[in-house]
């Protein structure tokens, strides 16, 4: 009896390759495919094993074209490193992947969870609240928060290695919900620890949810109990963040007028309500959209400068050839940096383009397909679901014969940069729905790197770094670093 249920198991799996295979313009599937899972067992047992799964994708995509199937089930992913198609995809299918379900009763129809006409509205309404000059008007916030890293890490010089992500979480974090909510950190901190405290409960527990395949289930999800805190975690948080925007929207009332430019410096909540003219926009989708920013720069602005750090630790040269701009350009003064400063940084900027081109903290992205889209060689159909990997295309052969190498004078001159390499630098996202905040990221960034490398050197070992990945690809180990104080340094 086992033999024949075992003999129609394996029938049926290979009547449905068959008939996989020959479908209309299908791309070659990844090797390891087994009846009825495909190859969901690749993507189970943590995030090192879904880590080591991502780069063999990439490996094997590039060997064979470019575009390859890629099975949880019977549900079809395109697998895509050819920057051609990854372009059309990207511009082709602007409806999320259907993992990003499981934050909408959190995020709702932010921008990372909507899709179609929503996004493109909200996206057109919120554009403006991104512009350099926007952005421009934080900087005072950059500085002083900045500032506050430097003095927390005077507990760490001369010391063991330390993991300086957990300093540079609280400052990314800081400074996003000071942008966002319009609040002072220092005279709402119970309010800003509250919610940041919040936010990295959910964060885990959504993240636990998506390497645990059986947490897919709503019954199971329902019966482990995750379900409950989740639920009890949104409901705070939402209400968290209701307090704020209806405080904004009480002292727009107060003053009988738009909030438009009587500050320099404007949050995200008053830009919006600006905005959508206290129409478009209701209370709740303010909310979700200001939610859906601090949780999208959660962990990615703070490991992406965690990487730099590793970076410049491992190679002394590049990291005294940033502290020398920096010391040409401010000077042997401890004053903020302005926007003059920010244009000068020149090397500086090409160096962190060069840390987000080769450690990259968004591993793919994931669309869903609700038409038909064409490929230079097959075609995607309505239902089937698209996985572009961000390292294959950052790295890409288009880049030269030191594709691998750390190189942040690639940046500096066109003529090294690949031809429309848009396509190939994918680490704000990449067609229509890339990253809304990257002016905001580079810039904050840059700002604390200044402040950090102005006074402190840093050294670290990038040899010992191992990945995990999840929503992101982060360190698991490897990642700690040690700091000196510079000398000559101007307190």
């Amino acid at each position: 009896m086992l033999g024949i249920v075992l003999f129609l198991i394996i029938l049926f799996g290979l009547l449905w390759k068959l008939t996989v295979e020959v479908k209309e313009n299908s791309p070659p599937t990844f090797s390891g495919w087994v009846p009825i899972i495909g190859h969901l067992y690749k993507i189970i047992g943590g995030g090192e094993r879904l880590s080591r799964t991502l780069f063999d994708l990439g490996e094997e995509c590039e060997r064979k074209g470019g575009v390859i199937g890629f099975y949880v089930g019977a549900q079809r992913h395109f697998v895509i490193v050819d920057p051609e198609d990854a372009l059309t995809a990207a511009n082709s299918s602007l409806s999320k992947h259907a993992i990003f379900k499981q934050a909408e009763p959190w995020l709702g129809n932010g921008l990372i969870t909507s899709g179609g006409s929503t996004w493109k509205m909200h996206r057109k309404l919120m554009n403006p609240a991104f512009h350099l000059n926007v952005v421009l008007g934080y900087l005072d916030l950059f500085n002083n928060q900045a500032r506050s890293l430097v003095e927390n890490l005077e507990d760490e010089v001369d010391k063991e290695p330390f993991n300086v992500f957990q300093y540079l979480s609280q400052t990314s974090l800081k400074t996003i919900c000071s942008t966002a909510f319009g609040i002072n950190v220092d005279q709402d901190s119970e309010f800003c620890n509250k919610y940041i405290h919040a936010c990295e409960k959910l964060i885990g527990i959504q993240t636990r949810k998506f390497q645990n395949i059986w947490l897919q289930s709503d019954l199971i999800y329902r019966l482990s109990g995750f379900k409950k805190k989740e639920d009890e975690l949104i409901k705070y948080v939402h209400q968290l963040s209701n307090s704020i925007v209806q405080r904004k929207r009480m002292e727009r009332k107060e003053r009988h007028k738009e909030v438009k430019s009587a500050t320099k410096m404007q949050s995200l909540i008053d830009l919006l309500l600006n905005l959508s003219g206290d129409q478009v926009f209701s209370q709740e989708d303010i909310r979700e959209e200001i939610d859906t920013v601090i949780v999208a720069a959660f962990d990615t602005t703070s490991w992406s400068l965690t990487y730099a750090l590793l970076v410049l630790g491992s190679m002394p040269e590049i990291q005294e050839k940033v502290a020398k701009e920096i010391e040409e350009v401010l000077g042997p003064t401890d004053r903020n940096l302005d926007k003059d400063d920010l244009q000068k940084l020149v090397y500086t900027e090409a160096m962190i383009k060069e840390v987000l081109r080769l450690y990259n903290v968004l591993p793919a992205v994931l669309r869903h397909i609700t038409e038909k889209v064409q490929l230079k060689n097959y075609t995607m159909y309505p239902g089937d679901q698209c996985m572009i990997l961000i390292n294959n295309l950052n790295r890409h052969k288009a880049w030269g014969l030191d594709v691998e190498q750390f190189r942040p004078e690639r940046w500096l001159g066109e003529a090294e940069l690949p031809e429309h390499h848009s396509a190939y630098f994918a680490t704000f996202g990449i067609g229509r729905r890339f990253c809304i905040g990257r002016i905001f990221a580079m810039y904050s960034m840059k700002t604390i790197l200044v402040h950090i490398l102005r006074r402190y050197s840093v050294k670290s070992d990038l040899a010992k770094l191992r990945l995990t990945s999840d929503y992101v690809t982060k360190p698991v180990s490897g990642h700690f670093i040690t700091i000196t104080r510079r000398i000559n340094v101007v307190n």
